[in-house]
């Protein structure tokens, strides 16, 4: 299986991995540090060019309190609306199939990683197959989450709002665009907007992108929250 890299198509095997893993390790340690120094252009910037913005779980120099201090960010100026979301026994459910096709990595690494996936559990002695889902406490499960999540952010904030309804990306231009945003740790979100009807929709938009993975929200504990609003004191 190919790629392409800088307008030539080059086998996955042949891409300069060492390198690529010391460039994203630069790219962290500089969005780490724009982090510490509160420049908020810069770490944007640098976001952008390496992972998903508000995706705060499982990543290298990002904890729960960035993900609260992103919502509090989103709320600070402005009252919003809040669906308050958790994806129904994630890591025990996502597709394989699915995953390993979104991996889209070469044949030998997607072979391992298959097997990984199938090889089953050992809970107190008793065997059981895993036809489904990653292993919680599995090394890479966690990584292998986050995969499986991926785009999930860039589909929600797709929609917007706009003067006279609610429209996709694709839809006619307006003067006023207000695009939700999507805060996740893990399989935990949250997704915040003006408008309750819209939060509403992104609900139903949420629950039909899981499916493509095997996964649901939990209806037990997701739920449209009143308007949250941040405050300095």
């Amino acid at each position: 299986m190919s790629k392409t890299l800088n307008n030539q198509t080059v086998e996955w095997k042949a891409l300069p991995w060492r390198k690529l893993e010391v460039r994203v390790f630069k790219l962290q340690k500089r969005i780490f540090k724009a982090k510490e120094r509160g420049d908020v252009k810069a770490v944007r910037k640098l976001q952008k060019t390496l992972f998903e913005g508000n995706s705060f779980g499982f990543r290298p120099g990002r904890s729960a309190h960035d993900a609260v201090d992103a919502i509090f960010k989103n709320v600070s100026l402005k009252a919003k609306y809040v669906l308050d979301a958790d994806i129904s026994q994630c890591f025990d459910r996502i597709d394989h199939k699915a995953l390993l096709n979104k991996l889209n990595t070469f044949p030998t690494l997607r072979k391992q990683i298959k097997a990984w996936l199938k090889s089953g559990v050992m809970d107190k002695g008793v065997f059981s197959d895993t036809k489904e889902g990653t292993p919680q406490g599995g090394v890479i499960s966690p990584l292998l989450a986050n995969i499986a999540l991926h785009g999930f952010e860039e589909f929600i904030t797709s929609f917007y709002t706009i003067t006279k309804g609610i429209v996709s990306t694709t839809g006619r231009k307006s003067t006023r665009r207000v695009k939700p945003a999507l805060v996740r740790y893990a399989d935990d979100f949250v997704i915040l907007h003006e408008s309750e009807e819209f939060i509403t929709l992104l609900r139903q938009k949420a629950d039909e992108w899981l499916k493509d993975m095997g996964l649901e929200l939990k209806p037990s504990k997701t739920r449209n929250a009143t308007p949250l609003r941040g405050s300095t004191s």
